[in-house]
């Protein structure tokens, strides 16, 4: 037995060539207007003997024909020379398709006398010319709400009934093409295959990485209640939605939030630990953040009497009062103004020689001796 094949570009499908005899067809023509060109590559290895066993020398040409078309088609519009069919010179034709099917063909050879063999066995090509194709995402990363774009083909020219998904989570669209897709990446989204369905069917997967928060800088490292923070990072999310910051297990107030960088104040109550983003896809890796005890580093003036304004000088007092104090000797002053760096107020009355304290929600500072004077 005898084989011949049929390809496209690296594809092959190899079926057996029968032994010559002679049978004679009936030749029809199709016509495929309007439709796609599909370029094919033929080959085959030619027989060398007659079906009664005697060498085969008058060969002359070969016939190639289409049959899944419900009827016998020949391709070839003149005889095909029998310096065509091997892997060095494939006979290359063209067929018109359209739509999803499977070409199926089988080849003859013919002598001199214009007599022809019994077809071969037949070979089947398959082609998908209306199911969608993806071919890129961008980006191929990402987090929630990320903006992707999916290009392709066959997606249709509106989307219809179609759908995207992120490996089965639905997502929403918000610019459909023949060609190319924009979605954002849904909530509970998680790594894995994108695809498109349309009416006709599904295409295949390309891969999505979802991608968990990932925090590489604070600015500033330390600070003290009501400091605001910079977090610098990635795959935070284009806006918060439910997402959210905590500093050692403490929530924060949100100020700004990007996909890389958000800002918060440092919450009541914080102490020294990590700072972790979080977002429907995940947790951050934790960055730690110094939450530091008030501290006084000069009073001026050092003494004075009842009454006397005194402005205390140091660090991490916060950027506003709120609920904290200073205390001359544990006698509460009242104070005219406040900042992260300097406190002024006025010795209260009943205030004695001692410790001057501030004291904020993370703790009391170190204490500075003030003189109160007669």
């Amino acid at each position: 037995m005898e084989r011949i094949s049929v390809s496209h570009k690296k594809h092959r499908l190899e079926i057996l060539f029968l032994p010559l005899f002679f049978v004679s067809f009936f030749i029809s023509a199709q016509s495929a207007c309007g439709q796609t060109p599909l370029t094919l590559y033929a080959t085959w290895t030619a027989p060398t003997t007659k079906s009664d066993g005697t060498p085969l020398t008058d060969l002359a040409s070969f016939n190639l024909y289409r049959t899944d078309t419900g009827r016998v088609t020949r391709i070839n519009s003149s005889p095909i020379s029998t310096t065509y069919g091997t892997t060095a010179s494939p006979y290359q034709f063209s067929v018109q398709v359209s739509g999803v099917g499977k070409l199926t063909f089988y080849a003859t050879a013919v002598d001199t006398f214009g007599n022809e063999s019994a077809p071969s066995h037949r070979a089947s090509y398959p082609y998908d010319y209306d199911s969608p194709i993806i071919t890129s995402l961008s980006p191929a990363s990402g987090t929630v709400e990320t903006v992707v774009t999916i290009r392709g083909n066959h997606f249709g020219p509106s989307q219809g009934s179609s759908s995207v998904s992120f490996n089965s989570v639905s997502a929403t669209v918000t610019s459909w093409s023949n060609t190319a897709i924009k979605c954002t990446v849904p909530s509970g989204a998680t790594t894995g295959p994108v695809m498109v369905e349309t009416s006709v069917s599904v295409s295949k997967g390309k891969t999505f990485a979802v991608k968990p928060p990932a925090i590489t800088a604070l600015s500033p490292t330390s600070g003290t209640v009501g400091t605001v923070l910079t977090i610098a990072g990635n795959y935070f999310g284009p806006s918060q939605g439910s997402s959210g910051v905590s500093f050692n297990s403490v929530s924060a107030t949100v100020t700004s939030w990007s996909n890389n960088a958000i800002k918060c104040a440092v919450p009541s109550g914080a102490t020294a630990g990590p700072v972790v983003v979080e977002t429907s896809v995940g947790v951050s890796n934790g960055k730690t953040f110094a939450v530091k005890l008030p501290a006084i580093t000069a009073l001026s003036p050092t003494s004075g009497t009842v009454g006397t304004t005194v402005t205390i000088r140091g660090n991490y007092f916060g950027p506003s009062q709120g609920s904290s104090s200073v205390s001359f000797n544990s006698v509460s002053a009242a104070v005219t103004s406040w900042s992260n760096t300097a406190i002024k107020c006025a010795v209260p009355s009943g205030a004695t020689t001692g410790p001057v304290v501030v004291t904020t929600t993370v703790g009391a500072s170190n204490g500075k001796t003030f003189t109160v004077k007669p």
